[in-house]
């Protein structure tokens, strides 16, 4: 698979299904590894969260402040009694 990013073409070689979490919250998701993703607004990134996941997760952002949206992933938790 080729993929544009941020200007070049980049052949997609792996992909993985990872158990993530945000807050302590759950999410399943696939990845793409790659080397470093850079930084941004001073801290470096460990992953960048697509649009299909936060869709599927119901991950909202608040354009105000950046944050984020979780409602969707509290609902998923699961209750032990």
């Amino acid at each position: 698979m080729r993929s544009r990013w941020g200007g070049e073409t980049i052949r997609i070689t792996e992909r993985a299904l990872v158990n993530g979490k945000i807050e302590g919250l759950d999410f399943d998701t696939q990845i793409i590894p790659v080397d470093s993703l850079g930084r941004a607004n001073g801290h470096d990134l460990d992953a960048i969260i697509g649009a299909i996941t936060m869709e599927a997760c119901e991950i909202t952002v608040n354009p105000k402040d950046g944050s984020l949206g979780l409602e969707g992933l509290k609902r998923r938790e699961i209750t032990e009694y």
